[in-house]
């Protein structure tokens, strides 16, 4: 299953990821659906104290133009997971692997930002890590509507930029368009 979600998640393979969610709900509720994965994830994620009252998810692929997650979901669910360096791996890297080895080339996010991409006509997203010198920051873009996509190079642009300053704190300043 580790080599399943790391393709998954490097690759964003929607159809995987339908399908990992109809396993969560085969193995922890009994039932092999859409429906009982997405309650398995739904408890698993408020066990763990995250704010699932942030999170409206109708699919497993991440496709539905319903599906609602907020940044600070992302980010708590990220920083949960920071300590894991096989959750890093499983990500892809810019300028490196999966959905990043195009992105962020000749910038200093090259092989330090690790993340999780999303791309619908109606969204972009990108949630991950920025790493320099060990320290780790993570982050989460998120931009909705029509033009998604070109409103959110920018903000992928100043991010790559941005990453010389890690471990500084990036203000939203810094990102806006």
């Amino acid at each position: 299953m580790a080599q399943i979600v790391t393709e998954m998640l490097t690759t964003s393979d929607n159809n995987t990821a339908d399908l990992v969610v109809k396993e969560i709900g085969r193995v922890r509720i009994g039932e092999g659906s859409t429906t009982a994965g997405l309650r398995a994830e739904r408890e698993l994620f408020a066990t763990w104290g995250l704010p699932v009252d942030q999170i409206e998810i109708f699919d497993g692929s991440g496709l539905s133009a319903r599906n609602r997650v907020t940044c600070d979901f992302l980010i708590d669910l990220l920083d949960r997971e920071a300590d894991d360096p096989a959750f890093l791996a499983k990500l892809a890297t810019a300028a490196t692997s999966g959905t990043l080895r195009d992105a962020f080339v000749g910038t200093p996010a090259a092989g330090n930002l690790h993340a999780k991409t999303g791309t619908l006509s109606i969204a972009r997203a990108l949630s991950g890590y920025l790493i320099d010198d060990g320290e780790e920051v993570s982050f989460s873009l998120v931009v909705n509507g029509p033009g998604a996509a070109a409103l959110a190079q920018p903000l992928w642009d100043e991010l790559g930029q941005a990453a010389d300053d890690v471990p500084s704190p990036i203000s939203p300043q810094q990102l806006e368009p």
